[in-house]
């Protein structure tokens, strides 16, 4: 039979045709067909039934019968009730409509029928050998072959490991013999024999032997830094710590206040480019379970050499300015992803001049860190060089303060800016003053032995310094000190750490009339020194207890406890709210809150941080606020700071 759109009519599916051309035929226009919108897509012999029904306005009624048309049934056969078998390769359109309602809405889905997956070769880029079939963890291998798109749903493994997706370029669908050029990096951890799979969602699989070395590409670079010019952005995703025997282990500079550690590390030295301006992204979506891992950076652009190593923390990056007489390097969680898999650092010096960049895993116990029960297996690890920033959205008045140098003026009480995070790496900063008298320190003590009870409490005033020193393991200091109900307390433990060397990890407790009202461990997740801000709830004696949660006879543990009421200052509140309209998992805004101690110590005081909103009580001083979304997605917001006393 034919039908009025010129096509053969396949399939009549459903009972009561009779009652649904009975159907009043002025009706039949509130009815149309639902189906989905994306293309089918199958291999020869593959069969797959199409989901659709007969709605009426909003209400699908499921005793009206449907009617499956194919264009072209060489290509794809409708069978039963939407059952489609795929005949052979090509297009066709499915038409989709109620059976009898000739002014019923039809539907229109599109198949793709492809051939099996086949694999011509294997083109090897970098590593040479005599049948071509070697390569190297990180090296870019080109499939060539039939069926490859990804959109089709093809998935590439080396050995048992994902590869990730380089670049595809389709062959010519006119030309059969024309092939699709797949690209992807060999994944670190692939076997030493391993197939190269190509396997489509649905069962088409296609399969290449190679013999993969256990090393990356950018090998050796354990003890001779591999160069990495900048031209354009350079994208290393699969590069690997081979961790193996002694043998590879090399002297690390140690950031632990001990002679040289030993590690295995990755060392390489990148030329900064014309901007003077770049971003290095390290992913470590896999790390290296129960050993200590840390970041050095090194460059001689001041004139002498300056080295800085930090402790790995995934969710931390850093802001690192080496045009400046002193390096400004600061530590900020973040922006590319909930799951804090990548390290960032926002890195300015001189067009041109290198830096030296290692990515280190200790193999021996630090003072700070157990090493691994057992010999840490390879870490695999990832690595972009970005010139400068991108630009997604317009400007707005606050623009170039990506960085950490190039903070934005902003005033506490002024009225909201509207503002742009115009990348999904955008980290904006702002820079405030608290104005007021500050709260001096009036007078000097020094701790008196013993005074490890509450009983035994060294008294002092408001406004005092105490220099004292955590003599064992178990010493617990106690300083009593009286005030009036309503002031506004600050108790701060200062150690070296601030300064050079960590000594003590302070753990602080503030007690009223023998109960515990406040504790702090530390100020926050880079500084373990402690601090108590708090209205003294009543009149009376207070007492503050200092103990060192990590305590080593050999280091210096002396510290500092500063007591004093604070006079002048500001609660804080600074919120982030978005005018974009994403939905929420695209804007995670945060906000962190630093102290400008860089003319004192070089480098800010990381502080408190929040998510969207943060309140916090600040003294007289220069303060810096860092922005961005942890979701990663460019975006419009405004940013408003208020005094809430």
């Amino acid at each position: 039979m034919r039908s009025r759109f010129g096509f053969v009519v396949v399939a009549l599916v459903g009972v009561g045709t009779t009652a649904a051309c009975a159907l009043p035929s002025d009706l039949s226009d509130e009815f149309f067909v639902a189906t989905g919108t994306e293309d089918i897509v199958l291999t020869v012999g593959d069969t797959v039934r199409i989901d659709a029904a007969a709605v009426r306005g909003t209400d699908t009624v499921p005793a009206m019968s449907l009617e499956f048309i194919s264009d072209a049934p060489t290509v794809a056969i409708v069978e039963g009730d939407g059952l489609v078998r795929a005949a052979g390769v090509g297009f066709a359109e499915v038409l989709i409509r109620v059976a009898g309602l000739q002014n019923a809405t039809p539907a229109t889905r599109t198949v793709r029928v492809l051939r099996d997956v086949t694999i011509d070769t294997v083109v090897v880029t970098e590593t040479a050998s005599p049948d071509g079939r070697t390569v190297k963890w990180g090296e870019i291998i080109q499939i060539r072959g039939i069926g490859l798109d990804p959109a089709f749903g093809n998935i590439v493994f080396v050995g048992s490991f994902p590869a990730r997706l380089q670049s595809f370029q389709a062959g010519d669908p006119a030309d059969l013999q024309s092939l699709d050029r797949l690209s992807v990096w060999v994944p670190v951890g692939a076997a030493e024999d391993a197939d190269v799979l190509v396997s489509r969602f649905g069962g088409s699989t296609a399969a290449w032997p190679v013999r993969v070395q256990q090393e990356d590409i950018l090998e050796p670079a354990n003890d001779d830094r591999v160069v990495l010019p900048l031209t354009n952005d350079h994208v290393y995703p699969e590069l690997a710590i081979e961790i193996d025997d002694a043998q590879t282990r090399r002297t690390c500079y140690s950031i632990f206040g001990t002679p040289p550690d030993q590690c295995f590390a990755d060392g390489y030295r990148i030329q900064m480019p014309p901007s003077g301006e770049m971003t290095v992204v390290l992913d470590t979506d896999r790390p290296v379970s129960g050993a200590s891992s840390t970041i050095e950076l090194r460059s001689d652009i001041i004139g002498a050499p300056v080295s800085e190593a930090y402790t790995l923390s995934a969710d931390w990056s850093f802001c690192i300015d080496w045009d400046r007489v002193t390096n400004f390097i600061t530590q900020v969680t973040h922006p590319f992803s909930s799951q804090a898999d990548s390290m960032v650092f926002a890195i300015r010096g001189d067009p041109g001049h290198p830096f030296n960049f290692s990515y280190n895993v200790y193999s021996a116990a630090t003072p700070v860190t157990e090493a691994p029960l057992s010999a840490p297996s390879t870490s695999r690890y990832g690595l972009r060089l970005i010139d400068g920033y991108r630009s997604d959205l317009p400007p707005d008045e606050a623009e170039e303060n990506d960085h950490c140098w190039g903070s934005h003026d902003v005033a506490v009480d002024a009225p909201p800016l509207a503002l742009t995070f115009d990348h999904g790496r955008d980290l904006d900063w702002f820079r405030f003053t608290v104005t007021g008298v500050g709260s001096p320190i009036v007078a000097q003590a020094d701790e008196a032995e013993p005074n490890n009870t509450a009983a035994l409490a060294d008294t002092v005033s408001l406004g005092t310094r105490i220099s004292a020193e955590i003599s064992s393991p178990s010493d617990v200091d106690h300083f009593a000190f009286f005030a009036d109900a309503g002031q506004l307390l600050d108790i701060e433990v200062v150690t070296d750490f601030r300064t050079g060397l960590v000594t003590v990890n302070s753990f602080l407790q503030l007690w009223f009339d023998g109960e515990p009202i406040a504790f702090n461990d530390d100020i926050s997740p880079s500084t373990p020194d402690s601090r108590i801000t708090i209205t003294a709830p009543e009149t009376g004696w207070y007492t503050a207890a200092v103990q060192d949660l990590f305590h080593d006879q050999a280091l210096d543990e002396t510290y500092s406890l500063n007591i004093r009421a604070l006079a002048d200052h500001v609660r804080l509140s600074a919120t982030v709210t978005q005018t974009s309209g994403l939905p929420d998992n695209q804007f995670v805004p945060v906000i962190r809150l630093l102290r400008d101690t860089r003319t004192t110590l070089g480098s800010p005081t990381v502080g408190r941080f929040g998510e969207g909103a943060l309140e916090e009580l600040l003294v007289p001083g220069q303060y810096l606020l860092l922005v961005y979304n942890r979701a990663g997605v460019a975006a419009e917001y405004t940013l408003s700071l208020a005094d809430t006393r």
